[in-house]
C-alpha cells in the first residue's frame, strides 16, 4: 500500500496539530498579552520568567516526542495493540519527571534567578510567577503526553477541540484573575499563573475523556491493562534522551538572549517580549507542520517507503513558507496597521520601538522555517544522536555569539537579535549536507 504525501494529506495532518502544538507556547502568548495591559513591568517580567518556564517544558516535550516517534513507528508497521502499552509508559514517566521538576521549579529557581537578574522588582515578580507555576509542571507534561498520542496515530482532529477549550479557559481566568474581574481577587501576574493552571487542567480532562469514550483508540488497546513496560521505557529513555537535550538547548539560547537583554533595562526586555509574542504566533504554522513532517518521515521510515522522506521534507517546507510569509510580511512591516486599534498611546510607543526587531523577526523566519523542517526531518528518519550533535554545536555557536556580542563588543536589542539569523543558517546547511548525503548513498 503506497502512502500519501501529497500538499493535501500533508496540510490536513498539520492543520490540527497547528492548533495542538501551539498549547504551551499559547499560554504563554496569553498571559503575556493580558500583562501587556497590566503594566510595563509585568510585561518585561512575564516575557522573561516564560523563557525560563519554556525551558522546563521542552524537556518534558522531548520526553513526550519520544514516545509519539515509537508511537508512529508502530502504527505504520501495524504494531496496533503496542501503542496502548507505550502511551501507558510514557504517561508513566512523564508524571515521574514532573514530581522533579515541581521543585525545581518551586524551590531551586528562585535562588538560579537571583544570581542572575539584575533588577529587583522583575526579579519579585517572577518568583511570584513561578511559585503559582510550579503545579502546573504535573498536568502540562500529562498533557504532552496526551498529544504524543493523537500526533504519533495522526488522529488530531480533536486536537482543535481541546485546545479551543484550554484557551478559551486561560482567557477567562486570565481576566478575572489578573485585573479582578468575575469576583475573582487581582492578583497580577501571579493570577496568570493561576489561569494557566486551570486552563491546562481542563485540557488534560478533555483528552482523558475523549480518550476513553471515543471508539477510535480501542484499536490500540487503550487504555491498556499494562502500565508500564520496561522494554519500552528503555526505547522512550533511548530517543528522547537526545530530544530533550535538543529541545532544551533550543529553548535555552532563547533564556539566554532574554537574560542578556534583562541587564539592559526594563523597557529593552518589553520590546523582546513584544517581538517575541509576533515571533511565536507567526511561528503557529511551523509547528504544525513540523510535527507532522516528523510524523510521516516516522510513517514512511516503519513502513519502508524510504524514497518518499526527501519529497515529503522538500513538500512540507514549500507550504510551511509560503503560508508564514504571506501572513509574516504585512504584519512584521507595519505592525501598527494591525494593532493600533487594540493599544492605548503608551503601549503604542513600545510597538513604535520594536519595529527594527521585528523587521530581524522576519529574516529569522525565513531561515528558522527552513531549518527546522529539514531538521525535524532527520529526527523522523531516527538519527536522534546525529541530531542532537548538530544542535549541540549550533547552539553553542549562537550563545557563543550572544555573549561575546552583548557583554564583550556591547551590541545594542537589535543586533543582538540579528545574531539568530546565523543560527538557522547553519542548522539549515549542515542539515542539508548530510541528508544529501545519507540518501544519495
Amino acid at each position: 500500500m503506497s502512502q500519501d504525501i501529497s500538499y493535501r494529506k500533508i496540510l490536513f495532518l498539520a492543520l490540527p496539530i497547528m492548533v495542538g502544538s501551539i498549547v504551551q507556547n499559547a499560554i504563554a502568548m496569553m498571559d503575556s498579552l493580558f500583562l501587556f495591559y497590566q503594566g510595563e513591568d509585568d510585561f518585561a517580567a512575564i516575557g522573561f520568567v516564560s523563557a525560563f518556564y519554556l525551558i522546563i517544558v521542552s524537556i518534558g516535550y522531548g520526553f513526550s516526542r519520544g514516545g509519539q516517534i515509537i508511537m508512529a513507528r508502530q502504527d505504520g508497521g501495524q504494531q496496533l495493540r503496542r501503542i496502548g502499552i507505550t502511551f501507558n509508559t510514557n504517561l508513566i514517566m512523564l508524571f515521574m519527571l514532573a514530581i522533579l521538576f515541581f521543585v525545581v521549579v518551586r524551590y531551586v529557581s528562585p535562588w538560579f534567578l537571583k544570581f542572575l537578574m539584575s533588577n529587583e522588582n522583575i526579579y519579585e515578580k517572577s518568583v511570584t510567577y513561578l511559585q503559582y507555576r510550579s503545579y502546573g509542571v504535573f498536568t502540562g507534561f500529562l498533557g504532552l503526553g496526551m498529544i504524543s498520542l493523537y500526533t504519533g496515530v495522526s488522529n488530531t482532529k480533536f486536537l482543535v477541540f481541546a485546545t479551543v477549550i484550554l484557551l478559551g479557559t486561560n482567557m477567562f481566568f486570565n481576566y478575572g484573575l489578573i485585573f479582578g474581574n468575575f469576583g475573582m481577587p487581582p492578583l497580577g501576574i501571579g493570577g496568570a499563573a493561576i489561569a494557566s493552571n486551570i486552563s491546562e487542567l481542563a485540557g488534560l480532562l478533555s483528552f482523558a475523556l475523549h480518550i476513553v469514550v471515543s471508539k477510535d483508540f480501542r484499536k490500540y488497546q487503550i487504555p491498556s491493562k499494562v502500565w508500564i513496560n520496561s522494554r519500552i521505557s528503555k526505547d522512550i529513555l533511548k530517543i528522547s534522551m537526545p530530544l530533550v537535550l535538543q529541545s532544551t538547548a533550543g529553548v535555552a539560547s532563547w533564556f539566554v538572549l532574554f537574560a542578556l537583554v534583562e541587564n539592559m533595562g526594563e523597557r529593552e526586555l518589553a520590546i523582546s517580549n513584544l517581538a517575541r509574542i509576533f515571533y511565536l504566533l507567526l511561528s503557529i504554522p511551523l509547528w504544525g507542520f513540523s510535527v507532522a513532517v516528523n510524523t510521516m518521515v516516522s510513517n514512511a521510515m516503519g513502513s519502508r517507503r524510504y524514497s518518499n522522506v526527501l519529497a515529503i521534507v522538500k513538500r512540507t517546507s514549500i507550504l510551511t513558507f509560503g503560508i508564514t510569509m504571506v501572513v509574516a510580511i504585512p504584519v512584521l512591516l507595519f505592525p501598527a496597521f494591525f494593532v493600533e486599534p487594540l493599544l492605548n498611546p503608551d503601549q503604542m510607543v513600545v510597538l513604535y520601538q520594536s519595529k527594527g526587531v521585528l523587521r530581524i523577526v522576519l529574516g529569522i523566519l525565513v531561515f528558522y522555517i527552513l531549518g527546522t523542517i529539514i531538521f525535524q526531518g532527520l529526527i523522523g528518519t531516527g538519527k536522534v544522536l546525529l541530531s542532537l550533535t548538530i544542535q549541540v554545536i549550533c547552539v553553542a555557536f549562537y550563545v557563543v555569539l550572544l555573549i561575546v556580542g552583548v557583554k564583550g563588543m556591547g551590541l545594542g536589542l537589535e543586533a543582538a537579535w540579528s545574531l539568530e539569523i546565523l543560527y538557522w543558517i547553519a542548522v539549515y546547511v549542515i542539515n542539508m549536507v548530510y541528508f544529501r548525503y545519507y540518501f544519495n548513498k
